[in-house]
């Protein structure tokens, strides 16, 4: 069973005493290792996993000849359900199909008549179909809302996958992109109103110059460096809005940079005290110079 630490012994009848031994799975040689722990007549794991499954072959040799034995391991696991465990959100558009799989490795495979079902609490089920191995939901509406359970069970274990299905619509925005360039940075802000309370905007995505900005509805104004953009070349912005169900363009503007962006001047390299010397310098020479002065007048 898979997490197990099994322990498996080959009867071995060898005269004179054997002098070497390989082991082999599925035809390619192995050593012991921190998992594997292999004698002439036995392995031992430390924690066999799925991976394990397969022949071993241990060949052996004295003075007389070589002889080869040969054992086959299959690790049994639980079921696994191949879009995740436990509790999975999902979200749909109204009115739009879905489909909730309920695909299950397991090793026993499952009973093709028992070994899954599938169960559902919602208010509405007249547009559901329950499959062998899914839910098919057409014109999804709110009424379909609610947890979808998928049962698988072997000879190891039972595992659940629970959908818990979201209907509802996408973001419909009024947002208003305004673009400003200075010498520095490119200022991309947004002031916006949402029009879907119930699936309100999480976050928007800002779409410039091939990169990707993620900013949260308080996050506005986005300031980026303007030597990431090349004088007189054409840059489109595209601002797309998110909820739980979907996502949707809700602005597109395009813009050109009217200079050459110049990268912002660095700090004068520390001379060593040079500026200092000469400024010091400059201040003796006029202290000396003023009993000269006196003297002369």
């Amino acid at each position: 069973m898979d997490g197990s630490r099994p322990r498996i012994y080959l009867n071995i009848d060898a005269a004179p005493r054997i002098s070497a031994y390989t082991w082999e799975k599925d035809g390619e040689r192995i050593t012991s290792n921190g998992r594997v722990s292999l004698t002439v007549n036995s392995i031992s794991f430390n924690s066999v996993s799925r991976s394990d499954s397969g022949e071993y072959t241990v060949i052996a040799t004295d003075s007389k000849g070589t002889g080869s034995a040969t054992i086959t391991l299959d690790v049994y696991y639980a079921p696994e359900f191949v879009e995740g465990s436990g509790i999975v959100n999902r979200s749909v558009v109204a009115g739009e199909d879905i489909t909730l799989a309920c695909g299950v490795v397991a090793n026993p495979e499952i009973d093709e008549d028992d070994g899954l079902t599938l169960s559902y609490e919602v208010e509405d089920n007249s547009n559901i179909e329950m499959g062998e191995t899914a839910f098919e939901i057409t014109s999804a509406m709110s009424g379909n809302m609610g947890l979808y359970t998928c049962t698988a069970v072997n000879d190891v274990a039972i595992t659940e996958l629970i959908y818990n299905l979201i209907v509802g619509v996408v973001p419909n925005v009024d947002f208003n992109l305004t673009i400003t360039i200075t010498s520095d940075v490119i200022i991309i802000d947004g002031v916006f109103s949402d029009n879907t309370p119930v699936n309100p905007v999480v976050r928007f995505y800002i779409t410039i110059n091939g990169d990707t900005y993620t900013v949260s509805t308080s996050g506005f104004p986005l300031n980026i460096n303007i030597t990431e953009f090349t004088a007189g070349q054409s840059y489109t912005v595209t601002v797309t809005a998110e909820n739980i169900i979907g996502n949707t363009t809700v602005a597109t503007q395009s813009f050109n940079i009217p200079f050459t962006p110049s990268p912002s001047p660095s700090p004068t390299p520390d001379d060593g005290g040079g500026a200092n010397v000469a400024h010091l310098s400059s201040l003796l020479f006029f202290v000396l110079m003023i009993p000269l002065i006196i003297m002369i007048i």
